[in-house]
């Protein structure tokens, strides 16, 4: 005798419509997430200079049932990695930095101009001092003025040195501050910002900041290319795989 058991199937595709389905989807979307982010991982770190270091901003955010999708992303957390990995997958120019529309808004710098290190790492309390020094108290980015507190503590760590800059616009004027106001001259030094030091035993104006005409990026690895690659590679073997798994954990 052949029973039929249709109330137990209605069941059992409902719990699929409700539950298992949306299962299925979310943890198809996290698997194409996690492979995508390994494909980008290993193309930034072969392509980049340091692209091991770079290669970890590209991370995931995977999809809850809140949340259903999975996200491939670069995180800004670390923002030199950031922009420069968003910088070259888009292409084009790269964003204005917060210092440098500091620098737009008080006419130092030009709209087609960037700031770049000339030679070496330029630390963020020398862009303090700066932006004090010379008027660029906006605090775009940056705490223009400093408290007594933080310059105890940076004199205490050995990391705080007075100094004083000069500003070499692209029209070859040069802009220091003295005693509070703003001088002006011009100058035959490159575009840059300058400050005083001693080399050997004689007081020069050593340029630490460069100014030059905003670069354009040529893409160079494409986020988007990457996802539809591995969808279309294993997109249908990860759905097939969480499919079985749902149909088991339903028919139990």
């Amino acid at each position: 005798m052949i029973e039929s058991n249709i109330q137990e199937i209605i069941k059992g595709l409902d719990d699929l419509g409700r539950k298992q389905l949306p299962f299925i989807l979310r943890e198809t979307a996290n698997d194409v997430a996690f492979e995508t982010m390994r494909d980008a991982r290993k193309l930034v770190s072969m392509r980049f200079l340091n692209g091991i270091k770079l290669a970890k901003a590209i991370r995931v955010k995977k999809a809850t049932k809140k949340k259903p999708e999975a996200e491939v992303f670069v995180d800004d957390y670390v923002p030199w990695k950031q922009n420069a990995l968003v910088t070259q997958e888009r292409g084009g120019d790269r964003r204005k930095k917060a210092f440098e529309k500091a620098m737009i808004r008080a006419g130092y710098l030009k709209q087609n101009e960037i700031i770049t290190p000339d030679s070496s790492i330029v630390r963020g309390w020398v862009y303090v001092q700066i932006m004090s020094q010379l008027h660029l108290n906006d605090k775009a980015g940056y705490t223009a003025n400093e408290t007594k507190r933080s310059l105890q503590r940076k004199k205490r760590k050995r990391q705080y040195k007075e100094q004083r800059y000069m500003i070499v616009t692209s029209n070859k004027y040069a802009y220091t501050a003295e005693a509070g106001v703003i001088k002006k001259r011009r100058t035959g030094l490159a575009p840059g910002i300058y400050v005083k030091r001693v080399v050997v035993d004689e007081i020069k104006n050593v340029r630490i900041l460069k100014i030059g005409r905003k670069p354009h990026y040529t893409k160079r690895w494409d986020l988007q290319l990457i996802v539809k690659q591995v969808y279309a590679k294993r997109g249908y073997e990860y759905f097939s795989k969480n499919f079985d798994k749902a149909m088991a954990s339903a028919w139990k």
